[in-house]
């Protein structure tokens, strides 16, 4: 069983340099114990928001050997 955790966020940018989030858009979703799960909840949420352009999510993983 691996100490890791695995987080899906991100949100509505301000523009398309990807750099700063639009206040009240941060969505942290997680924590899942399988990378698997996240990157699920990843394409789910990222198609749901495929046609907005200034908005992007991302896995991120925390533990050891993150």
């Amino acid at each position: 069983m691996s100490d890791r955790r695995y987080w899906v966020i991100g949100g509505n940018y301000d523009c398309l340099d990807f750099k700063s989030l639009k206040r009240g858009t941060q969505t942290l979703l997680g924590p899942f114990d399988r990378e698997e799960d996240a990157k699920s909840e990843w394409k789910r949420i990222s198609f749901e928001h495929k046609s907005m352009a200034t908005t992007r999510y991302s896995i991120v993983a925390e533990g050891a050997g993150a």
